[in-house]
């Protein structure tokens, strides 16, 4: 954890001369009450709500499910300052009625419940039927776990999505070769919501 120093003020008693002293004095009182006021904030614990124009919001979140916010005024930006997980993206948009819309990519794998992986033995694609993918989208690192055969749990990148009929599929390039599976249910740890902490930047 990094710290920020209590600043000092600058003397005049560092110059060379006497005379240079008296021609910067009016610059080194300028910095001086810029470093007074800065020191004073600091040791009254400064506080980014309390002297930005905004506010921080944290919210349980999960990959890409946007969660809606009623901010005190027009948000201009917003960014994460704090997340129980990385955060590779966030995205937002302030609605009509004026309730910002904020969504945020996890760079971590998505874990993923499944039942089925039906493509055949040794192939190295795998065709996984899910409970439930919620925000994934293809190009999203997923996991898999709970499955007898090895090669069909861990990391993988999503390539195609299926959700026309029934529980939605996922397929994604498997190394090493997947093997042909059918659970008796839905297997794996499901998408817990992560605590992120965001700052709003009002308008």
């Amino acid at each position: 954890m990094a710290f920020i120093n209590t600043p000092k003020s600058f003397s005049k008693e560092a110059l060379p001369s006497s005379k240079l002293a008296t021609e910067m004095q009016p610059f080194i009182d300028y910095v001086n009450q810029n470093v007074d006021q800065i020191q004073r904030a600091l040791i009254n614990q400064l506080t980014f709500s309390e002297n930005i124009k905004g506010e921080v919001v944290t919210l349980q979140m999960k990959h890409n499910q946007a969660i809606a916010v009623t901010p005190k005024a027009s948000v201009a930006s917003a960014f994460v300052i704090g997340s129980s997980d990385e955060v590779a993206s966030i995205r937002f948009f302030q609605t009509n009625t004026g309730a910002l819309s904020i969504s945020v990519r996890f760079a971590s794998a998505i874990p993923i419940q499944a039942r089925f992986q039906t493509n055949t033995t040794g192939q190295l694609v795998g065709i996984y039927q899910c409970r439930d993918i919620g925000g994934v989208q293809v190009g999203d690192k997923v996991s898999f776990s709970g499955f007898g055969a090895k090669a069909n749990n861990g990391v993988a990148l999503v390539s195609a999505i299926d959700a026309t009929e029934g529980a939605p599929i996922i397929v994604c390039p498997k190394y090493p070769a997947v093997v042909a599976e059918n659970m008796p249910s839905f297997v794996g740890t499901a998408e817990e919501s992560k605590s992120v902490s965001i700052a709003l930047l009002y308008s």
